[in-house]
């Protein structure tokens, strides 16, 4: 049996920009479900947290309101990070459509912004808004306590 090398190993044709860009829409929407997903997972974890509060009522609040900071943080930071993602991932969109003589998804944002009453507050600066109000939360609280 003979071994083949890399050179006599047939190049497989290179995939159509159609191809490349149902795998790139396909990726935008995983990495959508993958941001909601981790979204939910510090919203879960901050709630129960701050449920033992009442629980553990003799404990000092102290020691749940830092944790909830630092996930909160966390969280902020895993959504802008997210958000720099899903911005990169839209342009590679646009760079793919460049020359098709439809390009819907330069379509839709038309549409969208075209609409009437359609105001901008994106999903992604609620998911920013929330995780950052949460962390001043939890640190204003333990500046007040430790100096007041």
């Amino acid at each position: 049996m003979e071994t083949e090398t890399l050179a006599e190993k047939p190049t497989p044709p290179a995939p159509s920009t159609l191809d490349l860009y149902t795998v790139y829409v396909q990726t935008i929407t995983a990495a959508e479900q993958r941001r909601n997903q981790v979204a939910l997972a510090y919203l879960a974890v901050i709630s129960i947290v701050a449920g033992l509060i009442g629980i553990y009522d003799e404990t000092d609040a102290l020691w749940f309101v830092g944790p909830i900071g630092a996930l909160a943080l966390l969280w902020f930071l895993n959504m802008l990070y997210f958000r720099s993602l899903a911005k990169a991932k839209f342009e590679v969109i646009k760079d793919l459509e460049k020359d098709w003589e439809y390009k819907p998804f330069a379509q839709e944002w038309e549409y969208l912004h075209s609409m009437p009453g359609y105001k901008r507050v994106s999903l992604s600066m609620v998911e920013t808004t929330v995780p950052l109000l949460i962390c001043l939360a939890a640190a204003s609280y333990v500046a007040w306590r430790l100096w007041c």
